[in-house]
Formats: structure tokens, C-alpha cells, sequence
């Protein structure tokens, strides 16, 4: 079992910790305002990250190297003028040495499917936002921190940065996603569910989305294909849940 990485407390309401490993989704009217504290938007002092008590004064000096934002907000908001310099950016600022950088760029743009020669700001957003993925992981941080930037992505990009942040999260590292996306609840291990004055539910994802009253009342409708399962299996076509469609329809056709 892993030790917490993050500790945030904030009252008695609005609380929660995360160790490696994990994969959180935070839903409700609270994100903005969670969001804003964990990336240091809002002067605070009330997380801890790596055993480290965080204060506005030393966030910069202790989560550098462990945390990188990837958010919608910087959608339009590059530092230089390809892809490649993009990407390698953050290492160039770490110190590494040229060829590691290019060697290190090239084998990520081939994962994400980026070309490198081009602006950022040629991009369609859903390469854009693919991009900033990238460039938050490619330093490999402890933690990336997502601010409503998968719902930008198409279809192909989306599954691409799927099967990037699963894996990244294999590697003992952390993803928070803030999303007003339930559908994106279903990448995650974890869910934090707010209202507009505290946390009313948290846990493994598909408890959390099988309260689905409190859910209603919070307005949040849950993902697709979890309703479907649960029509499915009150008529008895199926005994548990499966969360793949590709699987779901071998399952009915068996």
C-alpha cells in the first residue's frame, strides 16, 4: 500500500488525500475552487505533497519537479514557435543535455501522434490539447494535474491520451482530472463528488457512480454506457457490469 502523496484539508467538508497510483476525477460546483488551491491559484496552506507542508511561499521550490497543470486555460498559451521546442521546453529548463532531448521528444510526439515542425498554434485543439498533455508529461512528474482539457479531444486523440495516462498511472504516478465530463469518471480509480459547499461523496469510481439519486440531486446524469449496464441487467441480460462496449456486445450476443 502506498502512503499519501497529496493531503488537502481544508475543513472538515472539503478534504481529501491521494498516494501513487491513483487516477482521481473530481465532479461538482467545487472544482474551480479545489482546483485553483491545489495549483496554487489561491494562497493557502493547507496540503501537504510528499510529506512537505505547502505554503504559497515555497510551492514553486517544492513542486516543480513533481507537479505539471495541463488545462484548457493554456489552450492558446505556448512558449515557442514548433512543437518540438514545446515539448522540450521543460527539459531544457531541467538541464538535460540536447541529444536526450531529442531523443526524448521524438519517441513521445510518435506516441501522441504530434508533428513536430509546425506551430502549436497551427494545431487543431484537440492537438493542442493532446500537446499539453505532453508537455506536462514529459518530464515525468509525480502528478499531473487536468483542468478541463479531455473533453477538447477527438475521438482518436482521446484514446491516444487514455492509453498515455493509463500507463503513466501504471508507473506509480498520480492524474487529477477536474472535469464537468462524467464520461471521463470511468478512466479513473477514484471519484470526489462536490456540491457548491463541500464534498458529498467520494470513493471508487463505480460506487461512487452507483449512487445514482445523490448524483441526480447533485445534477450530474451518470456516463452512458454504466445506465445502460444497469437497464441491462435488471432485465437480466447480463449478471455485472461491463464497461467496454466492444465486450458488452460479445456478452449480448453470446
Amino acid at each position: 500500500m502506498f502512503s499519501d502523496f497529496l493531503s488537502y484539508r481544508e475543513s472538515d467538508d472539503i478534504y481529501f488525500s491521494v498516494k501513487r497510483g491513483d487516477f482521481v476525477t473530481f465532479l461538482g460546483k467545487l472544482n474551480t475552487h479545489i482546483y485553483n488551491n491545489v495549483i496554487y491559484k489561491n494562497s493557502n496552506n493547507f496540503m501537504m505533497v510528499n510529506y512537505n507542508k505547502i505554503s504559497s511561499k515555497n510551492y514553486v521550490d517544492k513542486l516543480y519537479s513533481l507537479i505539471k497543470v495541463a488545462s484548457y486555460d493554456f489552450i492558446d498559451s505556448f512558449e515557442t514557435e514548433t512543437v518540438f521546442t514545446e515539448l522540450g521546453y521543460n527539459l531544457e529548463s531541467l538541464g538535460m543535455k540536447v541529444n536526450d532531448i531529442k531523443d526524448k521528444v521524438s519517441k513521445l510526439s510518435s506516441i501522441l501522434k504530434l508533428p513536430l515542425n509546425i506551430s502549436p498554434y497551427s494545431l487543431s485543439n484537440s492537438k493542442k490539447a493532446l500537446l499539453l498533455i505532453g508537455c506536462s508529461l514529459i518530464s515525468e512528474p509525480k502528478m499531473i494535474v487536468i483542468d478541463n482539457l479531455l473533453e477538447v479531444l477527438d475521438k482518436s486523440d482521446y484514446e491516444i491520451a487514455c492509453k498515455v495516462l493509463k500507463e503513466y498511472v501504471n508507473n506509480e504516478n498520480i492524474v487529477l482530472n477536474f472535469t464537468n465530463n462524467v464520461e471521463e469518471s470511468l478512466l479513473g480509480n477514484f471519484v470526489y463528488v462536490s456540491d457548491d459547499k463541500k464534498i458529498v461523496m467520494s470513493g471508487k469510481t463505480m460506487s461512487v457512480l452507483n449512487e445514482e439519486k445523490i448524483m441526480k440531486r447533485l445534477g450530474i446524469n451518470l456516463p452512458f454506457i454504466v445506465l445502460l449496464n444497469k437497464y441491462l441487467i435488471d432485465y437480466n441480460l447480463i449478471d455485472n457490469y461491463i464497461l467496454d462496449y466492444t465486450s458488452l456486445g460479445g456478452a449480448l450476443w453470446k
